[in-house]
């Protein structure tokens, strides 16, 4: 399960990078600032809440661009949030079994 959300969040990156024009060197910031500067005109931001975050924009008919990029974000928090609750599972999971050890 690990592996394939790891797999998933790295593919919805090169998506993300892939729509947005940059290249794979590109950073995930360089690609949301050149999302940002692509479509000005519609004021995008990237929302966070605790773990969640999301690519938004003022304008509600967007274009065709923007709307995959949109929706590579959620692919891309959605892989993350699995990435971390995974990870959160196995830490517990080892101080369960240190705590067990020590007793």
């Amino acid at each position: 399960k690990q592996h394939g959300d790891h797999w998933a969040m790295k593919e919805a990156i090169q998506r993300l990078k892939e729509v947005s024009g940059c290249a794979p060197t590109n950073t995930l910031a360089a690609c949301i600032a050149n999302i940002k500067q692509e479509h000005g005109a519609c004021n995008v931001q990237v929302h966070m809440k605790g773990y969640r975050f999301s690519l938004v924009a003022e304008e509600k008919e967007v274009p065709e661009k923007l709307e995959q990029a949109q929706r590579q974000v959620g692919e891309l928090n959605h892989a993350t949030k699995c990435v971390i609750a995974t990870e959160m599972k196995l830490q517990e999971m080892v101080r369960v079994r240190v705590s067990w050890r020590r007793q």
